[in-house]
């Protein structure tokens, strides 16, 4: 499983490339990539967060059941 530190800074990158060309707007929607597949784990970004703003502190991993797993 790849740690949520290592994810965060590829989803950054993504979230502001995607928003730069105008194809994320705001705040909308949740930038967010499979961490692990058996049992599933996401990362994924907090919601109500700009999307060319992102910043490692705006991730947490998540289980199955939506509960946490890393993060705050």
């Amino acid at each position: 499983m790849a740690p949520l530190s290592e994810l965060a800074p590829l989803l950054i990158a993504a979230g502001r490339a995607i928003h730069s060309r105008g194809w994320a707007l705001g705040t909308s929607g949740n930038f967010s990539a499979v961490m692990n597949r058996e049992p599933i784990v996401l990362a994924i970004s907090r919601s109500g967060v700009d999307k060319g703003r992102l910043s490692t502190s705006d991730f947490v991993a998540v289980d199955h059941r939506g509960l946490l797993v890393e993060g705050e």
